[in-house]
């Protein structure tokens, strides 16, 4: 069985230099990701009325209601449950 130390999870930031080497010469030769403005301005309009059916759905309300407890009748043995 193999045992790993755990560490600090390794990010971009704090990747080493080799993989910063090489992810930033993947960058310069990836071509650049083309946008149709026709899907964009549909996801748009998509998420914006997702969104409000959202709102409308589970309004945010700033006013909390307060209910009591509603008594409950007693039980076969006389004693409320």
């Amino acid at each position: 069985m193999l045992r790993r130390t755990i560490g600090p999870v390794r990010t971009r930031e704090t990747a080493c230099e080799g993989y910063r080497r090489a992810l930033a010469a993947h960058q310069e030769v990836a071509p650049p990701r083309r946008v149709d403005p026709s899907i964009a301005a549909a996801v748009e309009r998509q998420t914006a009325a997702m969104r409000e059916q959202s709102r409308r759905a589970f309004p945010e309300t700033d006013v909390v209601v307060m209910r009591r407890p509603r008594s409950t009748p007693p039980g076969p043995s006389g004693a409320a449950s």
